[in-house]
Formats: structure tokens, C-alpha cells, sequence
């Protein structure tokens, strides 16, 4: 039987076991630096641009209801919207139909000057903030472009 004569010195023991502690930690460090470097999927928001109608449609002063269509992941999706005109001297914006609440379509109510939701009575000013009932925020306002060759919003597909 042949003995091992080799012994393991104190020193040598906590170098050793001091490499392998710190090894471990720096790759725990890089994993926890790497998972908030990276952007999660949910930050990363894909648009697409979505043409609404003529330029000469877009209104300076109301209401105008428009429907627009895209692909979303392979499907054909279809989507209400209305484009708002508050004058000359401000921009027209572009409103979701959709209720903040909890989803239905909201509908423009040109005796009431304001966008009803029919579900539960939630109403919206012409700028798409909250007047009453339970919605919890405004309606969501997309992003409007007009060009001479056209009104496009941008609409979120991922």
C-alpha cells in the first residue's frame, strides 16, 4: 500500500479555497449585471405606422371616427380611432376607442361634447381626459403624423 506523503498546507488551503469564492462570486456578478444590462422583452415595444385617411380628412375643429387595419403577429387586426381637431393653433390628435376601464368602445357624443363609454358611463373630454365614471386614466393618444400624402398613426403590433 504506497502512503501519499503530500500535505496540504494552511496557506495553501485559503489560496485555494479564496480562488474558488472569488471565481464564484465574479460569475454571480455577471449574472446579476447581465439580467439588468439587457433590456427585458416587455421594454422593447415594436410599432408599425398605419395610414388613417387623406390629408384633406384630417378635421381642424371635431370629431372624425376612422377604422384602420394592420397585421399583428400574422393576424389581420382592425382597430377604431378617432382623430380630433381642437383648432388652427393646436395640432389634431389621434385617440384610442377604447375604453380605459375595462376595454369596451367608446362612442363621440356630439350633443355631450364628450366620448361615452356605453358599458358602465365613463365619459372623456374632446382631448381624451377623464370627466367621470370609472375609467382610471385617459384614453390612449397615438402617435399622428400628417403629410401630404397622408394621416398615419403608429400602432403598437409587439
Amino acid at each position: 500500500m504506497i502512503k501519499s506523503t503530500t500535505t496540504l498546507s494552511r496557506r495553501i488551503f485559503f489560496k485555494r479555497t479564496t480562488a474558488i469564492c472569488v471565481g464564484f462570486g465574479t460569475i454571480l456578478v455577471a449574472l446579476i449585471t447581465g439580467r439588468f444590462a439587457t433590456p427585458s422583452k416587455k421594454d422593447l415595444r415594436i410599432f408599425q405606422r398605419v395610414r388613417v385617411c387623406d390629408e384633406a380628412q384630417v378635421p381642424i375643429l371635431g370629431v372624425k371616427s376612422f377604422e384602420i387595419s394592420y397585421l399583428q403577429q400574422l393576424r389581420q387586426m382592425t382597430q377604431r380611432i378617432f382623430l380630433v381637431g381642437q383648432g388652427m393653433d393646436t395640432p389634431p390628435k389621434a385617440l384610442s376607442a377604447i375604453c380605459t376601464h375595462l376595454g369596451c368602445q367608446v362612442e363621440w357624443k356630439r350633443d355631450q361634447e364628450a366620448f361615452v363609454c356605453p358599458c358602465h358611463k365613463g365619459t372623456y373630454a374632446m382631448d381624451g381626459t377623464v370627466l367621470s365614471g370609472p375609467p382610471p386614466i385617459p384614453l390612449h393618444e397615438l402617435t399622428l403624423t400628417v403629410l401630404p400624402d397622408g394621416a398615419f398613426v403608429d400602432v403598437q403590433v409587439g
